[in-house]
């Protein structure tokens, strides 16, 4: 495990090394959604790097084993940190795999300087946009009494494990990890942050997107009324010249875990149709 640093702050990433050969090997940046850590990629980080790939999986700052000490956790942060952790790594080419809230971040990565050494990216569950009606809006406000310090991690690991179709086998073991580190100070403070940030600004780059882009949504997920609509909307929305849409079958909002297999063979395909 590797930290970098922007004193007095830290956020933590892990590298995964390859474990097979390919003739042209990419480095893969993996980051969660919020509620999450870097171990969400635990199912698909070991099948890329199989593949000849280096994995980078990063906690999102105020998660996981990175520190709590700030004071803003937007998307536009976020998507900072993203930023400085690709500049520090020593690779010419990512492929960037983001989860539900930091698909958004995704989106904006093309605007800054870090776009030139991203082949293509993944959107798993995506977050894209500030989700209409009057629902998201109300869960926002109400979140801070859904999660508070006292039981706030029991709430949110029992609306969590919702969203698997089918529980992994090591589902347990990984919770108590989750709630573990959710219970330590500042975690649940994040989290709320994190579910009250806007994304509008992503939402208004979406029309002028225009790297590789690949969509992973489940069939199944439930945070969306109709999945395979919002993944439509987000192809239809973008300018990439080579974009695919994959809808999962038996699979809610964490593709990562719940078709791991059929999904890193899917990426694999694509980035080669992205080269």
């Amino acid at each position: 495990m590797t930290t970098f640093k922007n004193q007095p702050f830290e956020k933590l990433y892990e590298k995964h090394a390859p474990t097979g050969t390919t003739n042209n090997p990419l480095a893969f940046l993996c980051v969660p959604g919020i509620g999450e850590t870097r171990h969400s990629y635990r199912c698909l980080a070991p099948l890329l790097a199989a593949a000849g790939h280096t994995i980078y999986t990063a906690d999102l700052r105020g998660s996981g084993d990175s520190s709590v000490n700030f004071t803003s956790y937007t998307v536009e942060d976020i998507t900072a940190d993203m930023v400085m952790l690709l500049e520090s790594l020593n690779e010419s080419k990512f492929v960037v795999i983001g989860n539900s809230f930091t698909a958004a971040c995704i989106i904006l990565l093309q605007q800054s300087n870090v776009a030139r050494k991203i082949q293509s990216t993944v959107i798993l569950g995506p977050f894209v946009r500030d989700p209409p009606g009057v629902g998201p809006k109300i869960f926002a406000k109400i979140a801070p009494l859904m999660f508070p310090r006292l039981y706030g991690a029991a709430m949110w690991t029992m609306y969590w494990k919702t969203l698997f179709e089918v529980l992994p086998s090591d589902f347990e073991q990984y919770k108590q990890y989750l709630k573990a580190t959710m219970n330590e100070p500042g975690r649940l403070r994040a989290l709320v942050k994190m579910i009250q940030a806007s994304k509008a600004n992503a939402g208004n780059a979406l029309r002028s997107y225009n790297l590789p882009l690949f969509i992973g949504m489940g069939t199944n997920d439930p945070d969306f009324s109709s999945p395979v609509d919002e993944a439509n909307d987000i192809y239809n929305s973008v300018q990439s010249s080579t974009k695919r849409i994959v809808m999962y079958n038996a699979t809610k909002h964490y593709p990562q875990i719940d078709s791991s297999q059929q999904l890193a063979q899917d990426i694999l395909s694509f980035i080669q149709e992205s080269a």
